[in-house]
Formats: C-alpha cells, structure tokens, sequence
C-alpha cells in the first residue's frame, strides 16, 4: 500500500518539477537578468539556473506538503538542495523519492503555525484595543506583555518559533512562549535594532493619490481593478491619478492582522497585466501567482526605488508595525526598498509573489522588505488575478465589488467602519510616522 502512494505521489509530482521551469527561466527579460546581477551578484547563465531551480523547488515542496499531511515541517533552499522537514521515516520516503533531502523534525508545521495563531489572536486583540483609543495612538508600554515584541515566525529550517524583540528585552516573548508550552529548544529570541514601519509615501510614474492626500503604488491587476497595501487606504477613500479620479477603495483591511486592499477602479480605466520596470523602460507580464518557498530570488518594483531584487528570507511573519497595529502571515525578503515604494509588486519570472507593505524605519542599515502575499488577498476578497495568459481583465465595466468580508470579519476593522474592513468611522493613520502628506510633499515628480 505504501509503494503504491508513493507511485502515485512520482506519477504527480516529477512532471511539475521538470517540466515548465525551463520554458520560464528562459523566457526572463535581459533587464531582470542584469537586475538580479547588481543584486544578487549572477551572471545571466546564474540567474537563469537560479530562476529554474527555485520553480521546482517550490513544485517539489508543494506536492511533499500534500503528500505527507500533519508529517510536513516546512521546506526550503539550501543552496541548490531542496530540504524539506518530516516528522516520520515513511514521510521521508517521500522526501527522498521526489528529489529532495529528508531532514527529521521534531514538530509538524501545522503544530507550530497553530501555536503562532494563538499568538497572533492574542497580539491582534490587543492591539485592536489601544488602536481604538481616542487619541488613536499610545504608548508601547500600553501594550503590557507584547510591548518589546517586534515580529515572530514559524523557521522552518530549525523547526522553532522565532521572536524579534527590541530593547535587548526579551521577558515577553519567553511569557509568551512559556504561556504556549513551548520547550527551550522550540523557540528562539533575536534582538533586533528597530520596529519596522509601513511605507506610504509615493512620487510619480505607476502612482496613485488617496483624497488628495497621501500616494502609494498599485500591486497587481485584478478582475474589476486592482490590489495594493491595506495602510494606502480606507473604504471609499477616492484613488486618483494625476488628479484624475480613478476609482475608490471597496476594500480595505490594516491593522487587524492585515495589510491588503481592492481598489474598483472607474467604467474605462484599464489596469494591464504587467509590472513597471522603470528605469529599465520595460514592463513585465504576470502569468500567475505560483508562491516561491524560502531561498528563492524575487524581484520588487516601486517608483522610489526603482526594480531591486532579493531572496525570500522568512515566510509566516507577524509584524508589529506601531502600537497595536499587528500584521501576520507576512513574507521577509532580503531586497532593499525605499520610502514611496508601499504598494507594489513583488515577483519573479511571471508568478505575482505579493504587495510591499513595509521595511526599515531608518535607510543606512540592512536591506529587507516585508510583503503581504498575493494568496489571501485574492482569496479573503473574491478576487481573480489578470494575466497575460488570458486572465480576466483589469478594467472594471461596472457592478458592485466581488467577494465578501474575510471569514468572520477583519476585528481590526477602523472603530465606526464595517467590522471587516476599514471604514470610513475614524482615522487608523492618525499619528502614523510612515504617511507623508501630500500637501507637504517636496519630493519632485
């Protein structure tokens, strides 16, 4: 019985490793190419196998996690090894047969995403209580036990959860993980200089205006408009291009969890299927929205800096932006990013990975850049992405807004707005150092 899973597991699981990546690797813009040579320091030949084998990974990845059910740990890139965690010897039969390298683990990854669920309830419910307080914004100390938390993470390659603190001060996230059952060899503490913060600010090109007020960049093309950051806007908040009213936000969710919206777009706006290179002068089409495991490259686009491109470093991430102001399920990537690019796209060779939603506090330091992925957006709000494959088309023709709230609700909901989204009742951005306002704006176009 177990030879013929495992037959049938081959019969699936070879095809889709080895045969499309290919055709895609080689299908890659010579502009990316050179991209991925200033930042991640490959030569075209590289950048091509790199591309290649980061598209099987993740089709060897998916077709294990599907296999061995509760059994999968996680996987990820080891240089060009695909490793792939398992909590049974029968699990790593699999591993092994699929091409990859069984690592035994002692917690499964639904185990371990479990307990950081817990987490996040906990973060986002009390966040949510600080953020609705009358001056909009309080102190950290506020928070109580979270305060000096500043993200956490299911690493799948040492099989813990993994806390961020700032001020060297890590009493809460050992609560935290005392209050979960976790053992000490579960869980890891990391000191880390600063919060992160969420980028708004935008100048030209790709760019779009919220009430005449602040600017940020569109994600991807969706059916009837498209995707972006949560923080960019409200529900109803009116998106403009050049003074030109484009369409309005039908969708909205930051905090809560969350960092997504859906912007509608006007009868005869049209959003392509493609991602702005800037000053690389090309655009890039999108074929679909095939997630990259952890090791692979991925390029990002925005107007203030331009195309970077970076190694998706973490997966699962949850953020602590301001006080209270909690985003889980982000994904870290190692490529730098600027102020003004809040927004935009991150992908590589076709496949729309998600939109930026925020990145260092001060520029001088590391690069990285944190992202929501494309997966839950399209799904939380009914959406389809447009391809260039024949996927529905950007422009809206009219109608109400497709899909509903996320199940339950957003309960990081704007105080007075609908509970799932951010509504129109109050300011969630009160006091928020990563908004510029564009009244003030000095920046040149």
């Amino acid at each position: 019985m177990e030879l013929t899973k495992l037959l049938t597991f081959l019969a699936a699981v070879l095809p889709a490793a080895y045969g499309a990546p290919q055709k895609m690797a080689n299908s890659m813009h010579p502009n990316i190419l050179a991209a991925m040579k200033r930042d991640l320091g490959l030569n075209t030949r590289e950048s091509m196998a790199r591309v290649e084998r980061d598209q099987k990974a993740a089709d060897v990845i998916e077709n294990v996690r599907r296999s061995t059910g509760d059994a999968f740990a996680g996987g990820w890139l080891h240089g060009d090894e695909v490793r792939i965690g398992v909590t049974d010897k029968a699990s790593a039969e699999h591993v092994t047969a699929a091409g990859g390298t069984p690592i035994m683990m002692r917690n499964s990854l639904s185990k371990l995403e479990k307990i950081k669920a817990g987490f996040d309830d906990a973060m986002i419910k009390q966040g949510n209580a600080t953020a609705s307080d009358d001056t909009g914004v309080k102190a950290r100390e506020d928070l109580g036990n979270y305060a000096d938390i500043a993200s956490y993470f299911v690493d799948v390659a040492s099989n813990k959860i993994v806390f961020e603190v700032v001020n060297g001060n890590q009493d809460s996230a050992d609560k935290m993980a005392k209050d979960a059952g976790l053992a000490a060899e579960e869980y890891e503490v990391r000191k880390v200089d600063d919060y992160a913060v969420p980028y708004a600010q935008l100048q030209g090109g790709d760019s779009y205006g919220i009430n005449n007020q602040f600017l940020c960049s569109v994600g991807f093309a969706v059916n009837g408009g498209f995707i972006s950051a949560g923080h960019c806007g409200q529900v109803g908040s009116v998106a403009a291009v050049n003074g030109q009213v484009i369409g309005r936000f039908a969708r909205s969710n930051f905090p809560g969890g969350l960092d997504m919206s859906y912007v509608q777009t006007e009868q005869g706006t049209t959003v392509s299927p493609t991602v702005n290179g800037y000053s690389f002068g090309q655009s890039y089409e999108i074929k679909d929205s095939q997630q990259l495991p952890i090791g692979a490259a991925v390029c990002r686009s925005g107007q203030t800096s331009g195309v970077s491109c970076g190694t998706i470093t973490e997966m699962g991430k949850t953020v602590q932006y301001g006080p209270g102001q909690v985003v889980a399920g982000l994904t870290q990537t190692d490529a730098c990013s600027k102020q003004g690019d809040s927004g935009g796209s991150f992908w590589n060779a076709g496949h729309a990975q998600g939109v930026l939603s925020g990145g260092p506090a001060q520029e001088g330091g590391p690069c990285y850049s944190i992202f929501q992925p494309i997966g839950p957006i399209l799904q939380n709000y009914g959406l389809t992405l447009t391809t260039s494959q024949g996927g529905n088309p950007g422009g809206n023709p009219g109608g109400n807004p497709p899909g509903g709230n996320p199940p339950g609700g957003n309960p990081g909901g704007n105080p007075g707005g609908n509970p799932g989204d951010n509504g129109n009742g109050g300011d969630p951005w009160a006091g928020w150092p990563g908004w510029v306002n564009w009244n003030n704006w000095s920046g040149g176009w």
